[in-house]
């Protein structure tokens, strides 16, 4: 009942900080140059990120620096929790499927963070994609995307798509990568279960049981290397690759992340 409780006050504490934070955006919104607003938005963003992520009690800690210079990020997906963490670190652009848009919370988010959306299924829309995540990147900011085009329990990195690896092999854009892991406190579920966000889990009670928990360290690993290739299934299995080799499985909890 104590874990209800507190599952039930951090949900609520989020929800209230993001209903002023929204206002904020809107009454402190520079007047000044595109180039100035967009800085200011990034900045503001990456700080709503980490007070969503304080009020949600996940920790997180970094090894190596998120990209200094625009680029393509790419890691490994492990559910919604990713993209808070990884907007708490730097200014990022998400491309994401399209039914985000109406999650609590992360929805919201992802909206401010100006997220391109795709739908998986119609391979269509890839092209005019690649065309938004392309512009985002004249802004200054990282692409990031989940090549496995799902989020799964941790076990395992997923294969990876090849499709919007296109762009880095149409305009030389190097790529950047980065390993995403999650631990829970040992009396708690283990993150396998309670943080990855995979299956036919149900949004909301997946949130609240995640809010439930004591604390959530969450690890995002950079991987110090600029990948290049010239043909996109390639660059696409190079990343991959990469990624799997520094991956641990998220399938139990407790001690150092």
């Amino acid at each position: 009942m104590i874990r209800r409780l507190i599952a039930a006050w951090r949900v609520l504490s989020v929800s209230t900080f993001l209903i002023v934070w929204s206002l904020r955006m809107r009454l402190r919104r520079p007047r000044a140059s595109d180039e100035a607003y967009e800085e200011w938005r990034r900045e503001y963003l990456r700080r709503a990120a980490q007070g969503i992520l304080d009020r949600l009690g996940v920790r997180v800690q970094a090894h190596g620096d998120f990209p200094r210079q625009a680029g393509l990020l790419v890691t490994n997906h492990l559910g919604y929790l990713d993209v808070m963490v990884l907007a708490s670190l730097g200014p990022t652009v998400f491309v994401s499927r399209a039914d985000v848009q109406q999650w609590p919370i992360v929805g919201k988010l992802t909206a401010w963070c100006q997220t391109i959306y795709i739908d998986r299924g119609r391979r269509d829309q890839i092209p005019a994609v690649i065309d938004s995540m392309r512009s985002a990147l004249a802004t200054g900011a990282s692409v990031v995307f989940f090549p496995e085009g799902t989020s799964g329990p941790g076990d395992e990195v997923m294969p990876f798509r090849a499709s919007l690896f296109g762009l880095a092999v149409e305009e030389s854009i190097p790529v950047r990568a980065a390993v995403l892991g999650y631990r829970t406190d040992p009396a708690d579920r283990p993150a396998r279960d309670s943080v990855c966000w995979w299956g036919d889990a149900s949004f909301a009670p997946h949130l609240l049981g995640l809010a439930a928990l004591r604390e959530v360290a969450a690890s995002v690993h950079f991987i110090e290397h600029d990948f290049v290739a010239t043909d996109r299934k390639e660059l696409a299995r190079d990343c991959h690759d990469a990624i799997a080799s520094h991956f641990v499985p998220v399938t139990g909890n407790g001690g150092p992340v």
